[in-house]
This record gives C-alpha cells, sequence and structure tokens, in this order.
C-alpha cells in the first residue's frame, strides 16, 4: 500500500468533466548528481551497486509533468505495443485526474482533465485494447463506493463512461478497490469491484454491463484484501487475492467457472505469469523482509530471492518484469537516512535478479527529496521506462516523473586489469593500514597463503581500513578489495 497521505480522487462524472490544458514540462533532473553518503546499509558484496550520477547508469530522457501548485500523485501509465507512445494517468488535487497521452518524441498530442466534487480513489488504471484506452478509477459518495471506466479513442474523444452502481450499504473492504482491468476478448473485460458487503470479480461487455460476477465470499474469503491480481496463461484467468499473509489464487475461465483453487505463503504484491511461470514478489508478512519468486505451472516454488533488512526497507515491491534471459526487474522503494541528523525518506531502486535468484545488480535513484515508485514497463528493446512522483527541486513541490532509463548496467564490462592496494608497514608486525586514492565502496577481504579467507569487511566511501594482524601467525597473506563495480584491487603483505 502506498504511503501517500495526501487522498487522491478520480474521475468521473461526465457532466463535470473540463478539459484543460496544464503544465508538461522537460528538464529539471529529479535526481542528485552526487550521491548521499549516508546508505552504507544498501551494501550487498555480491550485488554491484549503480548509483543515479555514475555513468554506467543511461537516463535516456526525463520528465517532470503536473500541476504547478499542487501535489501531484501518480497512478498508472501504459506503452503501445512498438513501445513508441505513452498513456499515463494521475492526479493533481482530491478532486482532479488527468489522462495524457505523449506521442513518441513525448510531445503531448491530447490530455484529459476532469473534475468531480466527490473525493477519494483508489486503483487507477489504465489499459490499451486496439485503438481504445479505458481508464478506470473508484469514486467515493456517501460513505459508498462506485466502480467507473472511461473509455477514449486515440485521438482522446470520449466513447463513454460507465459506472457500476454500489449499494449504499456497501463497506471498504480492500485497501484497493478497482485495482484489476484486464483485457478478456472482443472488448470484453474483468474487473473487481465493491458489491454490498464483498469484493466480487466479475467479467463486463463491451458496454461495460456484467455478464457474470463472482462474489469473492462465495469463494471463502471473507477478510479484509489487501492485493489483488488477475492473470491470464493463455487459456484460463488466475484470481490471486491477497489476504493477512495467504495469498489465495483461483482459476476461472472465461464463463466464469472455477476448476483450481490454493494457497500461497507471503504477501504477494503483485504476479504475472510468463513462458509457463509465475513470477511475484511481496512482503515477508510481519516483518521488513521482501521476496522475489518464480513458481512453476503447478505452483510450486523455484526460485526465491530475499532482502531482509531492518535498515533497508524495500517497500511497495509492486513492478515486475521478466527478460529475455529470465532475469527479473523489480522497480520499488527503499527507506534511506535522507540527512544527516537521520530523518527517513523514501527513494526508488531498481533491482535485477537473475535465473537463480542472485542479485545482478541495483540501481539507486536517489533524488533532493522522497520520491516513489508506480510503475516500470519494459520496452521492446529491454530499457526501462519507470513512472512515479516525488519532490522536485526545480518546482519545489511533488511532480509526476516519467524517465527511460538504459539496459541495466553489466558489471562485467567495467572490470578492469588488478590494482595494487597500498598497504603500510609491509611488512606487518600487530596492524597494517589499507588506503585508497579515492574514496571506495566494496569488501575487503584477507586470505591466508593457502586461499583460505579469513577475515571481510564492507567498505562504504572510505578512504581506506585499518586490518589487526596481531593474533595471526606468521608467514605471507593476500589482501583483496573487489570494489562496486568488481574491480578488483591486490596485495602480499608478509606477518613477522
Amino acid at each position: 500500500m502506498k504511503r501517500i497521505t495526501v487522498q487522491t480522487s478520480i474521475i468521473l462524472i461526465i457532466s463535470l468533466c473540463i478539459a484543460l490544458l496544464t503544465e508538461v514540462t522537460n528538464a529539471q533532473n529529479f535526481w542528485q548528481q552526487k550521491q548521499q553518503k549516508n546508505t552504507d546499509n544498501l551494501l550487498d558484496p555480491d550485488c554491484p551497486v549503480y548509483n543515479v550520477g555514475n555513468e554506467e547508469v543511461n537516463i535516456q530522457w526525463q520528465m517532470a509533468l503536473g500541476e504547478t501548485s499542487q501535489e501531484n500523485i501518480a497512478h498508472d501509465f501504459i506503452l503501445t505495443p512498438d513501445s513508441s507512445y505513452i498513456y499515463l494517468y494521475y492526479s493533481g488535487t482530491e478532486n482532479c485526474a488527468i489522462a495524457v497521452y505523449l506521442d513518441k518524441e513525448r510531445n503531448e498530442q491530447w490530455r484529459y482533465k476532469c473534475y468531480t466534487p466527490d473525493s477519494i480513489s483508489f486503483g487507477n488504471q489504465v489499459l490499451n485494447i486496439g485503438d481504445d484506452i479505458y481508464i478506470s478509477g473508484s469514486i467515493e459518495r456517501n460513505d459508498t463506493r462506485n466502480f467507473g471506466v472511461l473509455k477514449f479513442n486515440s485521438s482522446g474523444k470520449l466513447l463513454w463512461y460507465k459506472e457500476l452502481p454500489v449499494e449504499k450499504s456497501s463497506v471498504k473492504k480492500s485497501i484497493l478497490y478497482n485495482p484489476c482491468l484486464v483485457n478478456v476478448e472482443n472488448n470484453n473485460l474483468f474487473a473487481y469491484f465493491i458489491k454490498k458487503t464483498s469484493i466480487s470479480l466479475a467479467k463486463l461487455d463491451s458496454l461495460f454491463n456484467v455478464v457474470w460476477e463472482i462474489p469473492l465470499k462465495d469463494l471463502g474469503i471473507n477478510s479484509y484484501v489487501n492485493y489483488l491480481n488477475i492473470v491470464f496463461d493463455g487459456l484460463d484467468y488466475w484470481s490471486f487475492v491477497q489476504c493477512a499473509d495467504t495469498c489465495y489464487y483461483y482459476q476461472i475461465n472465461n464463463n466464469g467457472e472455477q476448476f483450481i483453487s490454493g494457497k500461497l505463503f507471503g504477501d504477494h504484491t503483485k504476479v504475472i505469469y510468463k513462458e509457463n511461470k509465475f513470477y511475484s514478489t511481496g512482503f515477508i508478512y510481519g516483518t521488513s523482509g521482501t521476496w522475489i519468486r518464480r513458481y512453476s505451472s503447478e505452483f510450486d516454488l523455484e526460485m526465491e530471492y530475499v532482502e531482509n533488512n531492518d535498515q533497508y526497507l524495500i517497500n511497495d515491491p509492486g513492478s515486475l518484469e521478466v527478460l529475455s534471459d529470465k532475469s527479473i526487474i523489480v522497480f520499488h522503494d527503499y527507506y534511506y537516512a535522507a540527512d544527516i541528523e537521520g530523518h527517513l525518506g523514501y527513494n526508488m531502486n531498481i533491482r535485477h535478479i537473475d535465473e537463480n535468484g542472485n542479485c545482478k545488480g541495483l540501481i539507486n535513484l536517489l533524488g533532493s527529496g522522497s520520491t516513489y515508485s508506480n510503475k516500470l514497463i519494459m520496452t521492446n528493446d529491454e530499457d526501462f521506462i519507470i513512472y512515479g512522483h516525488g519532490y522536485n527541486a526545480y518546482y519545489n513541490q511533488q511532480m509526476i516523473l516519467l524517465a527511460q532509463i538504459g539496459k541495466f548496467p553489466v558489471s562485467v564490462n567495467h572490470k578492469k586489469a588488478p590494482l595494487k592496494l597500498n598497504i603500510t608497514p609491509n611488512p606487518v608486525h600487530n596492524g597494517l593500514q589499507v588506503s585508497f586514492d579515492t574514496e571506495k565502496t566494496g569488501v575487503l577481504c584477507l586470505y591466508s597463503f593457502d586461499g583460505k579467507l579469513i577475515y571481510t569487511r564492507n567498505i562504504y566511501h572510505e578512504m581506506g581500513a585499518a586490518l589487526q594482524m596481531s593474533g595471526y601467525s606468521n608467514g605471507i597473506y593476500l589482501v583483496r578489495f573487489t570494489d562496486e563495480f568488481n574491480n578488483q584491487y591486490f596485495s602480499k603483505t608478509v606477518k613477522n
């Protein structure tokens, strides 16, 4: 669940929707070129770290969008199949929502801005089916929530707005109220919505009429729902319903018939399906841990990567992509110490996990203030377009961020010939000093002459480190330092 305290609204009463122009601007970096140095808890010696200021992080373009003098919140965005055109959706005030279409040069082609007298929306989503665009949202009226969808053509003409009325007795049963909108066939849709005292999974026809619906209580779900996902495996649909520490899944065909059901442990925030595998990311319930998993088509756990660090708390790991080499990209938020007083802030992180569950690298997108991830989409060239919002120093307010980052850095490209460490004194008696020519980040290791690892220490933005040798026997030792790009520095020392 996002930590945004601003209660954003949605769309949507057609008579009150007004098309207006607002500011969209290229420029103005969200990220500092010189990074904070108080993030030592981000260091993983087996996972190269790339900060946004490093030359290895190829930021191809970035944009700041939004309503000036308002706090802007990112909801969702999509790419056209050829990765050239972008549809995005955000809100600028509690009673305003904006849909924007950008061409392949990121020039704005059309914008639709809507007002409503009501407040609060959750789970806003953009869906592209053929030449049409669907934008979904939920709206609260008199303590009830309705689910609505706007349909546009590619030129930005509003074709219709449909709303599923909800009885006044409906209760708030979930964090997300309309999080899933999935194309089924012939412009039919799958969606979740609130009805009476339950959430229902429904199939909707092209005119937004309910074809069939399955109340979750009929599936045995009577508790508060944290996350909802719908996944298509090429034949049937899978509904994932997250309650507390258990994720319930159901296989459902196009006619609403249920075949298979089961349970998965953990807080599944995002589930996708690719090449006969289910991929998911989520939380270790009740802890600060997060995980990335791959399941077989029968939901056997094949791979799990776990990050569990109270100080380095990954939050909302909800955007998940699988690359052609079967490695995984996750876009998420994390806590970090934002200033020297230790005030916590949020920033963005892109993490790359290989097919076997090993961390290949991560990119820290540290901004001048807190920033929040929303969604990452992989282009046809496997570059990444990211979408989010956060503090922008140029505007001195919260703005929308849209940026494209080149393929994930490959650490092997940055290896250099082994370099010699500066060690004094050498020979050594009680202790030695390892020093660098510049501040270094990486892992310092000490090996005996027969290759046995006897000491290791993490280094983060330091000019050197001291090693105590008084407890070791006389002989020859090897000191090795591996920096964040896997460059290796060696030197031998003699203990006498």
